[in-house]
């Protein structure tokens, strides 16, 4: 997977911070406890997350076509992550180049575990039509976001369709 950016201004801008590949399988094994349980990293970036999950699938005898998804607002980090994957059997479709809260939005379906490293932005940078995005999806969510974050309980989360 990527070990940084491929365009390091476009990734400072967006928040990307590349984690290491020993916290990502650390933290999916943890997140993903079924062959059933679909997997969503929000923010694929470097692909870390995703090739974290799509290992711990397979070893739990899962299919990773079914099970595993990733979304990346960097056209440049996704297409090299997606290319990089592709290399290893990963099913590139599953992997959409996007803004996140337009594709939930739209509608995802429901997720066991959402896995990643969420952006690193200024407060004052999410603003606009993006911030408007991301705080009406967290009011039609089923759950508050804020109630979510602080449980420490597993729960599927839905990222429900709004039109």
């Amino acid at each position: 997977m990527l070990a940084a950016p491929p365009n390091l201004s476009t990734a400072k801008a967006n928040g990307a911070f590349y984690t290491p590949n020993d916290v990502a399988r650390f933290l999916v094994s943890w997140a993903v406890r079924s062959k059933n349980d679909r997997v969503l990293d929000p923010s694929h970036g470097g692909g870390v997350f995703i090739r974290a999950a799509f290992d711990r699938v397979l070893e739990l005898g899962a299919a990773a076509e079914i099970n595993v998804f990733g979304i990346e607002l960097d056209s440049n980090a996704h297409q090299a992550t997606s290319e990089s994957l592709k290399a290893i059997g990963f099913p590139i479709d599953n992997l959409q180049q996007g803004d996140f809260f337009e594709a939930a939005r739209k509608g995802l379906g429901q997720f066991d575990a959402v896995v990643g490293n969420p952006p690193f932005i200024r407060y004052q940078r999410f603003a606009g039509t993006m911030r408007d995005r991301a705080i009406a999806l967290m009011l039609r969510s089923p759950r508050r976001t804020a109630q979510r974050c602080r449980s420490s309980k597993r729960s599927r989360t839905e990222f429900p369709s709004f039109g």
